[in-house]
């Protein structure tokens, strides 16, 4: 049976509080087809709001995981690494001065 959009648009308090309610009240088995048809519709996306909420889920827990795993390995590369630059000065410098150079001949020959 084909659901209209009218008949998909019943709130689902409403949908649902009718179905149960079929038997007391006097309805065309056309309207319980209707309503029974549309819980059935509200419980497939239930079914799927559900299904999405625990990948969601699944996915941010293995994230946290992740970065705590993460956080620990770089805190621990940490204590491995030293740096000592004391003996690049002078290094540095000397490289600092033939960029200068390089900077200043490129400047002349333009000029």
């Amino acid at each position: 049976m084909e659901i209209t959009k009218q008949q998909e648009r019943l709130p689902r308090g409403l949908a649902i509080g009718l179905l149960r309610n079929a038997r007391k009240t006097i309805l065309s088995k056309k309207q319980i087809d209707i309503l029974e048809a549309r819980v059935r519709i509200l419980q497939a996306r239930i079914d799927r709001i559900e299904s999405d909420l625990k990948s969601t889920i699944s996915l941010e827990e293995a994230k946290v995981a992740y970065l705590k795993a993460k956080t620990a390995r770089l805190k621990s590369i940490e204590k491995m690494i030293k740096v000592d630059s004391s003996e690049l000065h002078p290094h540095i410098e000397k490289i600092m001065w033939d960029l200068f150079q390089a900077i200043q001949k490129k400047s002349d020959e333009d000029n």
